[in-house]
């Protein structure tokens, strides 16, 4: 009786966290669809508040593991919420929190959106050096992820390298930029295609909605291009229609 005892007080915890759902989600998408409705500071109060309860569960836990992802996910979405609402020192806080969460969890995806966070505001805030340092991390991390593991690595290498590619024209260091910015486009044109093929309603919705748009990358290899005044017949650039 002790064991089958032992077993149900363990599922108590995990069973209300499933009855406990809130409004906003720390992904990406629940992000997004706060910002469209119109509801960010109530999304980035929220994000907050989860972020310390389940860095506080972490705490307490014999298997942390799983709180300090939550948390790592919770303050990533928290900074990038903060830098939408111009909040710059408290997105760093909160991108540098998510960054010490996710190291601790040791997995890769949460540490890579602790670094693209990060990233953006640190080139906000124009320390460009310390994003280049945390671009040349992710794209590391990245590498370490198996090839082919649901195209997760190809998408997150298309997004690290077009932001290399972005501090290198910055740089003007163009023909280093242009070959970035190429594997780039190469990289996230790979990416959906796979996505188009199997069938991924939530990454065809995001492609449609023009959340993963190659324009950006694309402004940026023409101005390198352009820049270092090279023909644009020697540069193969994949477009998808």
């Amino acid at each position: 009786m002790r064991p089958a005892v032992f077993l149900i007080s363990f599922s108590l915890p995990l069973l209300a966290l499933g009855c406990s759902v809130p409004k906003y989600q720390p992904t990406p998408t629940s992000y997004r669809q706060a910002i469209a409705r119109g509801e960010l500071k109530e999304a980035l109060t929220s994000y907050a508040a989860q972020a310390r309860e389940a860095e506080q569960n972490a705490e307490s836990s014999m298997f942390p593991q799983y709180y300090w992802q939550t948390a790592a996910e919770a303050y990533s979405q928290a900074g990038n919420a903060a830098r939408e609402a111009g909040q710059l020192q408290k997105a760093i806080r909160y991108g540098e929190r998510a960054f010490e969460m996710a190291e601790k969890s040791k997995d890769p995806g949460s540490l890579v959106r602790a670094i693209d966070t990060l990233v953006r505001v640190y080139r906000q805030v124009r320390n460009f050096d310390k994003a280049r340092e945390l671009i040349e991390r992710g794209i590391a991390v990245v590498k370490t992820l198996p090839p082919n593991i649901d195209d997760a690595r190809a998408s997150w290498e298309s997004v690290l390298y077009a932001q290399l590619g972005n501090d290198l024209v910055r740089r003007r260091e163009y023909e280093k930029a242009i070959d970035v910015l190429s594997l780039s486009v190469y990289l996230q044109q790979r990416y959906i295609t796979n996505a188009r093929r199997g069938g991924n309603s939530i990454l065809l919705y995001m492609v449609r909605s023009g959340f993963l748009s190659r324009i950006p990358v694309l402004e940026m290899l023409i101005g390198a291009r352009d820049n270092y005044k090279i023909r644009w017949s020697s540069i193969s650039v994949p477009l998808i229609i």
